[in-house]
């Protein structure tokens, strides 16, 4: 049976789908991924952007089969928010590096954003790629890209 969806149930199922992708963006993109901001907000920012996306496209056709729409959603924007993830974690090991070389080794302290045990050096490089990360730019950069995936991947597009 194929189900036609026309009008405010076209829309809401191209809202929740891109809500979807933009939720899986923010759980790999390092900063709203970590416990920086409050959920209330990480929440309300995805359902923002979800709506300004929303009415940039409009409405998408139905998909096939819905749940597997929605976890190929969910990995797209998973996947993007990971990118800038491996940047991060690149900055991570070479502190971790830079640590062992100065003979910070096993000086551990607690990193109140990723909820991890790292070296000052480790800290110190973290916190600084996160303020480059907003005055760089690379945050609109991140949205940008997220933009591009809804061409390059239609909303619905992405299942299995």
């Amino acid at each position: 049976m194929i189900l036609e969806v026309t009008g405010l149930e076209a829309l809401a199922l191209s809202f929740s789908l891109t809500l979807i992708r933009i939720s899986g963006v923010m759980a790999g993109f390092p900063v709203f991924g970590f416990e920086v901001a409050p959920t209330q907000i990480r929440v309300l920012f995805a359902i923002l952007l979800s709506l300004v996306f929303t009415s940039a496209m409009g409405p998408v056709p139905m998909p096939d089969s819905l749940f597997l729409a929605a976890a190929g959603e969910f990995f797209t924007g998973l996947f993007l928010g990971m990118l800038v993830r491996v940047a991060m974690a690149a900055i991570e090991v070479a502190g971790e590096a830079a640590g062992v070389q100065m003979g910070f080794g096993f000086q551990k302290s607690m990193n109140p954003l990723s909820k991890e045990q790292n070296g000052p050096i480790t800290n110190m490089l973290f916190a600084i790629a996160g303020v480059l990360v907003f005055v760089s730019g690379v945050h609109l950069e991140v949205l940008r890209g997220l933009a591009m995936s809804f061409q390059a991947v239609p909303v619905g597009a992405a299942g299995f």
